[in-house]
This record gives structure tokens, C-alpha cells and sequence, in this order.
């Protein structure tokens, strides 16, 4: 007779025909197993409060989530699950990635439900290649703008790049001062299909307000963000730079 969750089956799962995800913040660890025949369980580790998941053991663990300050483990399943356990596990093997991602990990554990005696113990381990890069965007603004003498729009350029092509918005605003008591500002809004090679990209800003910028100097704050394929995160960041309009 084996324990309440494994039943005293013995499972065994690999890649393929099984799927196996794995994702860690370096804190904590959850895995998701689906088998190729309907088989479906979790996996959670957490090391205690204030600690990475490192290789060691982790002893009185209860069930992840709710194990406070202490470590944490919980192993359910295939529509069975415990509302109180106590286990063990150790982790012998850990390298992490960023945004989640887990290049290996490796740990036994053992589980025991609502108290009883019986224990599922079994390993999981994961074996990725390394880690792509994260999504990297870097970009310039030209010192030099133009406003028109029609509109009193501004256009102001520069330069976008990243380390894999993606569409990247670019968000910006320009502000002039006009007098001591008159702060003439804008913003703006541009997609450009980034690559590794520098993309130039051109925004026209059209002032909020009826008072036209003016050929002089203008402050201008852009923010590039994009979204990494690899990770399934948005990236971000900003700039600010002076540029000298003229006409």
C-alpha cells in the first residue's frame, strides 16, 4: 500500500514523448509534467525565507505555499493532492537563468500526506541547453531636430537596436520653454522593425497646446520597448537627450 499521491505506482516521465516545463526565480522552483498518456502532476520547491534554491538538503519542508518561513514542497497530481505534508528533499544540481528560466536542475525528494507514514519519493531533473540571451534594445536620439514653420511640429530621429529582430514602440515627449511662464510639450509615438543592424526612426511631435515649438533647444525623453520572444517578457528603456531644433 503506498502513499496517498502516487498511489504506489511507480511513474516515470522523459522528453519526448512527455512535456516537461520547468521555471525558478532562484528562490523557488515549479515544474509541470503532462504525460503522453493524460498523466498530469506538479512539482514545487522553496527554499526558506531569504534564501536561494541552492544544491543541499532541505529538511521539515511543508506544503508549498504555505510553509511561512521555512522551506517549502509540494508534489499533486492526476486530480489527488494533500492539504497537509511534511517532507525532505535535496537539490543536487541548480543553475538558473534569467526570467525563469532553468538550464538544470536536479533533486530527489520524499512527501508525506496528512501525516501518514507512507512517502512518494522519486527526482526530478531537468536538462536544458543554456540560456538564450534576453532581449537587449539600445537606441540613440540625434542632437539635431527640425520644427516646421507651418505646423509647429517638431521632428526629431535617431537610431534603434537589438540583439534579434523584434518590433519595438518607441514612445516619446519633447518639452521647450517658450518664455519664463510658457513651457510648450508634446508627445509621440513610433514601431520600428528592430534588427542587429541600427534602424533610424523618425517621430513627428505635434505640441499640445496652440503655441508652435520654436527653433531652439527642446528636451526629448523616448522610451523603447519590446517584448522577448524567448522569455515572454516585455523590455524597456529610456533616454533622455537635448536636441537643437531648427527650422
Amino acid at each position: 500500500m503506498g502513499d496517498y499521491i502516487g498511489g504506489g505506482q511507480e511513474y516515470l516521465y522523459t522528453v519526448p514523448p512527455d512535456e516537461i516545463s520547468a521555471q525558478s526565480d532562484g528562490h523557488t522552483f515549479t515544474a509541470s509534467i503532462t504525460g503522453y498518456n493524460g498523466d498530469w502532476w506538479y512539482v514545487d520547491m522553496q527554499a526558506p525565507d531569504g534564501q536561494q534554491l541552492v544544491p543541499g538538503t532541505y529538511t521539515d519542508a511543508t506544503r508549498y505555499p504555505f510553509n511561512g518561513a521555512g522551506p517549502g514542497l509540494s508534489i499533486f497530481g492526476n486530480g489527488r493532492g494533500c492539504n497537509q505534508s511534511i517532507g525532505t528533499f535535496t537539490v543536487l544540481d541548480a543553475v538558473y537563468g534569467p526570467s525563469g528560466y532553468v538550464q538544470t536542475f536536479d533533486a530527489t525528494f520524499e512527501q508525506h500526506c496528512e501525516g501518514a507514514t507512507q512517502a512518494l519519493r522519486g527526482e526530478i531533473r531537468i536538462d536544458n541547453p543554456p540560456p538564450p540571451p534576453a532581449l537587449a534594445v539600445t537606441f540613440k536620439i540625434a542632437s539635431k531636430g527640425t520644427v516646421s514653420r507651418v505646423t509647429g511640429n517638431a521632428t526629431i530621429t535617431g537610431t534603434v537596436t537589438c540583439n534579434e529582430a523584434v518590433n519595438v514602440n518607441l514612445d516619446g515627449s519633447l518639452t521647450q520653454r517658450a518664455s519664463r511662464t510658457l513651457l510648450v510639450s508634446g508627445s509621440g509615438s513610433q514601431q520600428v522593425s528592430c534588427s542587429t543592424t541600427p534602424t533610424t526612426w523618425t517621430m513627428t511631435i505635434a505640441p499640445n497646446s496652440s503655441a508652435p515649438f520654436n527653433p531652439a533647444k527642446a528636451a526629448a525623453t523616448i522610451t523603447a520597448s519590446g517584448y522577448d520572444p524567448n522569455y515572454g517578457v516585455g523590455v524597456s528603456s529610456t533616454a533622455q537627450a537635448t536636441v537643437r531644433l531648427t527650422r
